[in-house]
């Protein structure tokens, strides 16, 4: 018996269709569209050519449907290079970043305070765009509104908005 033929008997209930239609990450849903293609009665071949895939992965993706559901073919974990500092770690530099922008001193929190701290607290060397690119994991942009002037008088601010909204 083909793949196909044993393929579709064993999901004949399961409906790809919706799956399919949900899905916002671009290679779960060719998987889904080839197991679809599959349970339809294509062959193998043309699903390749259509979905410009190679034949080797849809046999790969049935027998992980087929043990494991939907689930079995999401991405697996463990893809790409590891971060060099943890979640806790990304979470003392948010404390570093949002204690630095409050302070009274007037000053600027450029990417290389950041690499800074880092390099300091946790010993690890990070580039300029990897520490902008932690920046923005953590929910940080780095244009920013001009923090107060440390020798900014704030009475006479407050005093030059009265008497100019009164003209």
């Amino acid at each position: 018996m083909t793949l196909r033929r044993s393929f579709g008997k064993q999901v004949e209930a399961f409906d790809f269709l919706p799956h399919i239609k949900q899905e916002t990450n671009a290679r779960m849903r060719i998987r889904l569209l080839a197991l679809q293609l599959l349970k339809e009665g294509k062959k193998v071949v043309e699903i390749c050519s259509i979905l410009k895939i190679a034949k080797v992965r849809i046999p790969i993706w049935v027998k992980r449907f087929l043990s494991q559901g939907i689930e079995g073919l999401k991405e697996l974990s463990g893809r790409g290079r590891k971060p060099k500092i943890s979640e806790q770690q990304k979470v003392e530099v948010a404390k570093f970043i949002e204690e630095r922008s409050k302070s009274s001193t007037g000053g600027r929190l450029f990417g290389e305070d950041i690499i800074k701290f880092i390099s300091d607290t946790f010993n690890q060397k990070y580039s300029l765009s990897s520490a902008y690119n932690i920046m923005h994991e953590l929910g940080f942009s780095w244009i920013t509104s001009r923090s107060i002037h440390p020798k900014a008088d704030l009475k006479s601010q407050e005093m030059f908005k009265k008497n100019f909204s009164k003209i």
